[in-house]
């Protein structure tokens, strides 16, 4: 074998490998694309960096990956993606809640066990964190 064939091969090799990771990848990044849509749509008067922040605290308090951030829809609920992360816990384990609450405490103002429900949807999370925000 030549010295080209053996470079020739390790390029289609790279080549081939590079294909199927975008074709890995492509389906998080239109669910991403639409999922940024559905939070424009849902919050039109909104910033985008509000909404970016909003979901990093969330994914920060939750410790949940970027890939799964990027699918969290305004119409989730907490308490689904809580159970979606520990699906084998009986009892809920409190701390990423409390990280939760504690980080809507200090930077948006507001008490989520006031308004806790297992149908508080992230979009009314949002909501509610922006009109307290806009209240101080």
């Amino acid at each position: 074998m030549s010295e080209q064939t053996i470079y020739l091969a390790i390029a289609a090799f790279f080549f081939i490998f590079s294909l199927s990771y975008i074709a890995l990848r492509l389906p998080a990044l239109l669910r991403s694309l639409t999922v940024g849509r559905a939070w424009r749509l849902a919050f039109p008067k909104m910033r985008e960096e509000d909404i970016h922040y909003f979901l990093t605290l969330l994914g920060n308090a939750l410790e949940m990956g970027t890939l799964r951030l990027l699918r969290v829809h305004p119409g989730d609920t907490l308490y689904a993606l809580y159970r979606e992360q520990h699906p084998k816990r009986v009892v809920p384990d409190t701390n990423e809640l409390e990280v939760l609450a504690d980080e809507l405490y200090h930077y948006y103002g507001i008490d989520l066990a006031e308004f806790w429900s297992h149908r508080l949807s992230l979009g009314e999370l949002f909501a509610a964190s922006h009109r307290e925000l806009r209240r101080r």
